[in-house]
């Protein structure tokens, strides 16, 4: 017994460590490509009649972008993804990624799947077992998709002497939480759709989550909503500086506005082409961040009272006072009522806006070991953090007793 709780301790710890490290940086994880056997590069192209499997992979012509098939290291889940990442080396660990194509349904342990460009120009995902994910049908065999050196895989029409005749679809237009340069936020009037971007649901799981970053066309505005509601504005772009944004971070950039009876986007890229490229991503807390430099804006630090910084004042229960706040701790809870909510579908932050509306609740922490789900304490609490093998993440309200004492 007392070897099981020296493992447990340093199995805790370990996650501890994972867990802080990973807040700002939740699709940079163990993540590798599924193989089958001897895995190879087939060009950057698919032609009518290619498929891509668990034995392939697609790689960009200057080797910075791959796409194949991923699943992450662990214990928790065998859960894999059509996908692209950022990095040639499909082996890496560590590569971000910056579209699955079966975001919200992955393939399950022991299913396997296929990206197939079909004789009669149809893009889809097979899945054993389920209908194949139709990413465009176009009625004809004069196509190609190709994986481009920016990120995007392009399917197109192409003319006999293979030459672009129109583009049919593209991954830029499908956006996980990763905005890279030449990609898009806004609306496309002629067809309704809309670019934003939408965080994680948590550290590993890349289903919809809790944040989205969009473009405000009218205000000329980046916004940062949780579930549909306002927490951050960028505040007016004017002459590629906004309100709320520092200086010293817009200067990095280059903005690019477009609006006309077509569309209406932002757009970014960096302005010293000699470092690498920039990839803005909206994490499962709410931090806007440009993966290798600054923070952009912070929702995570929104209060419902607050309005500053480019925060958003949004209706709060009578309970919460100006200077209430969430900290997070480790420990246990000792005394107070435990309840659970046992949604797979609710993130971290989830769980902080729903303790943050019951005037009873004093802290919370994830149910589940893949950070799903909700716990809450409630009435007179403490916490002590002696008992490494009770061993919590607690978001602890400001004004609780224990934080009061």
């Amino acid at each position: 017994m007392a070897t099981t709780n020296i493992v447990l301790v340093h199995l805790l710890t370990l996650v501890f460590l994972l867990f802080f490290s990973s807040l700002w940086t939740p699709h940079v994880a163990d993540w590798v490509i599924v193989t089958s056997g001897n895995l190879s590069s087939i060009g950057d192209t698919l032609k009518p009649g290619d498929t891509l499997n668990s034995t392939s992979y697609l790689v960009s012509q200057k080797g910075t972008f791959a796409l194949g098939f991923f699943r992450r290291i662990d214990i928790i889940s065998n859960d894999s993804y059509v996908g692209i990442s950022d990095m040639a080396d499909p082996m890496s660990a560590f590569n971000l990624y910056v579209w699955f194509g079966n975001r919200g349904h992955p393939f399950v342990k022991d299913k396997t799947g296929s990206l197939t460009l079909d004789n009669n120009g149809t893009l889809k995902i097979v899945r054993q077992g389920e209908s194949p994910i139709m990413l465009y049908s176009s009625g004809t065999n004069n196509t190609v998709a190709t994986l481009f050196d920016n990120g995007n895989f392009v399917l197109k029409e192409v003319n006999f002497d293979g030459s672009t005749k129109s583009v049919l679809w593209q991954s830029f237009d499908y956006l996980m939480e990763t905005l890279l340069p030449e990609m898009k936020l806004g609306v496309n009037h002629k067809t309704g759709h809309t670019w934003a971007l939408t965080s994680w649901l948590t550290t590993e799981i890349p289903d919809y989550g809790a944040f989205s970053l969009e473009w405000d066309p009218k205000g000329l505005e980046l916004v940062i909503k949780q579930r549909g509601v306002v927490h951050w504005k960028s505040g007016v772009l004017r002459d590629n500086q906004f309100e709320n944004i520092s200086p010293d971070i817009t200067s990095m950039y280059d903005f690019k506005v477009v609006s006309n009876e077509d569309e209406e986007y932002f757009s970014f890229s960096n302005k010293n082409k000699s470092v690498l490229m920039s990839e803005w991503i909206i994490t499962f807390l709410g931090v806007f961040k440009d993966l290798r430099g600054p923070d952009i804006g912070r929702a995570d630090n929104c209060y419902s009272y607050d309005t500053n910084g480019g925060c958003q004042g949004w209706e709060q229960p009578v309970c919460r006072e100006r200077g209430d706040k969430f900290y997070l701790t480790t420990g246990y809870y000792v005394t107070g009522d435990s309840l659970s909510s046992n949604n797979y579908s609710l993130g971290i932050s989830d769980c902080k806006a729903i303790c943050w509306s019951n005037c009873s609740c004093a802290a919370f922490t994830y149910q589940y070991a893949n950070e799903t789900g909700c716990r809450f304490w409630t009435g007179e609490t403490a916490v002590q953090s002696d008992r490494a093998i009770d061993f919590l993440f607690l978001y602890l309200l400001s004004s609780s007793p224990s934080n009061k004492g």
